[in-house]
């Protein structure tokens, strides 16, 4: 292989693909040892480091709460998302929000421009 495939990762994208392989690797060797890491890692509050299901449709709109989870992430963070207009979500009542499963999962694909601009990419101050 002759670079990284995700050219637009940060550095924390990509040291979790690479935990992701390793943890892949794991569960084929000893799915008992990996089990009980997985148990361990949950309860230190490191979700993103587990698989999670994929909702079969991809249509389907789903609560915050099952959106962060499904992203590995907060929910503060897929509010600021929101915020930050990279994911877009409905009010489903005055204080809850849902999001489209499509959407969550292509929050891994979008580019990271903030971290892979360089001196040539940046705009002229």
């Amino acid at each position: 292989m002759t670079g990284w495939p995700y050219p637009g990762d940060a550095p924390i994208v990509a040291a979790r693909r690479v935990a992701w392989a390793y943890r892949q690797r794991l569960a084929q060797v000893a799915p008992d040892d990996c089990a009980q890491l997985d148990t361990v890692m949950q309860e230190l509050g490191q979700h993103w480091a587990i698989p999670r299901p994929v909702p079969p449709n991809p249509d389907a709109w789903i609560s915050a709460a099952a959106a962060a989870t499904l992203a590995g992430t907060t929910l503060a963070s897929i509010r600021s998302l929101r915020r930050a207009g990279r994911l877009t979500g409905r009010r489903k009542s005055e204080r809850q929000w849902e999001y489209q499963v499509r959407e969550i999962l292509g929050l891994a694909d979008q580019r990271r421009t903030r971290h892979t601009q360089t001196r040539e990419t940046s705009p002229a101050p």
